[in-house]
């Protein structure tokens, strides 16, 4: 049983960054494709958005179809829709059909992350689940860093729709992976309760803790931070600082990079200092960035590194305490 549920950990790691994977890797492609279909560049934002739109859409009532008919029955549908609509948008001949595509593609998507935290919590308790919980944050973290890489890569040598194929491959893989090593984890009889009665006790159990109404708005307001920059990095390096398309991946991994030393190091405080404590100093980081992006609305030549330290100060600090905050009120409530 023990050997089992390592392998069902290993799979989880990949299923908790499928959506991670389909929107990074498509960062230093954005120009690309927006000058293939003949559009405006600003519109690139719309393939980052499209896919967020479906993602956000989908967690909640895959959460709850989860509770109602099982994990592995719930993981299988959205993997499906992942791999069909990330081959649309591999094939789409125009940009709204890709547009439509990257959105299923996010519906599909939003089983990932779901599923396996819920997984997590169904297998292992106390001390494993905070090891399982930080062996999915660290795969989470690292995969802003090989995405973009991977992604550039693969334009240089094959051409952006090369890129593409990574998630569509990936969710083909995973389907195998969980064939071979998942099985049901919820518990029978948890499916008695209602649609009605699941949305109610989840709302409840919100409620009714005052770190899981802080750790939701931290998480939205720096999720929300996080999505800006994502949209309009390759427009950044590319149109404005005149940086060439193939190394906007490399980029945005060094960034990332930081941001995982970063983690690494707030890992190593949290066990002399409060989480409390962690998060008011990566708020008062954050305050210090936004600050720095005032100073850069009046710079009319704004350097390239001033903007890349202020972007990534605010992204990676905000994300980074906001995880840690996620991750502690997690493992106590569980």
């Amino acid at each position: 049983m023990k050997k089992r549920n390592l392998r069902y950990q290993n799979t989880l790691l990949l299923l908790i960054v499928i959506t991670a994977v389909a929107v990074d890797i498509s960062i230093p492609i954005l120009p690309s494709i927006t000058d293939y279909f003949q559009v405006d560049k600003n519109k690139s934002q719309l393939i980052v958005s499209s896919f967020l739109a479906g993602y956000g859409l989908s967690m909640i009532p895959f959460g709850i179809l989860s509770d109602r008919f099982g994990r592995i029955p719930i993981t299988y549908t959205g993997l499906i829709i992942y791999v069909f609509a990330g081959l649309i948008v591999v094939f789409s001949t125009s940009f709204d059909g890709l547009l439509i595509g990257r959105f299923l593609q996010g519906i599909g998507g939003g089983a990932g992350p779901v599923n396996a935290r819920a997984i997590a919590r169904d297998i292992v308790n106390g001390k494993a689940l905070a090891k399982l919980m930080s062996s999915l944050t660290a795969a989470l973290l690292f995969t802003p860093i090989f995405a973009p890489i991977l992604g550039s890569i693969l334009y240089l040598h094959y051409g952006w729709k090369t890129a593409l194929l990574v998630p569509p491959i990936l969710g083909s893989i995973l389907l195998i992976s969980i064939w071979l090593t998942a099985y049901e984890t919820y518990p029978q009889k948890n499916k008695a309760f209602t649609v009605r009665q699941q949305i109610s006790n989840s709302a409840n159990l919100i409620l009714a803790s005052r770190e899981s109404m802080w750790a939701m708005l931290i998480i939205l307001t720096s999720f929300a931070g996080y999505q800006i920059i994502l949209t309009n990095v390759s427009l950044l390096i590319v149109d404005i600082y005149g940086i060439a398309v193939h190394l906007v991946g490399p980029i945005f991994g060094l960034s990332a990079g930081i941001m995982v030393a970063a983690t690494i190091y707030n890992k190593k405080k949290t066990q002399t200092e409060h989480p409390i404590k962690l998060l008011k100093h990566g708020i008062n980081l954050s305050i210090f960035a936004s600050a720095g992006f005032i100073i850069c609305y009046f710079i009319d030549d704004v350097p390239f590194w001033l903007a890349w330290v202020v972007l990534f100060l605010l992204h990676c600090f905000n994300w980074l305490y906001s995880t840690q905050y996620k991750y502690h009120c997690t493992c106590s409530t569980f």
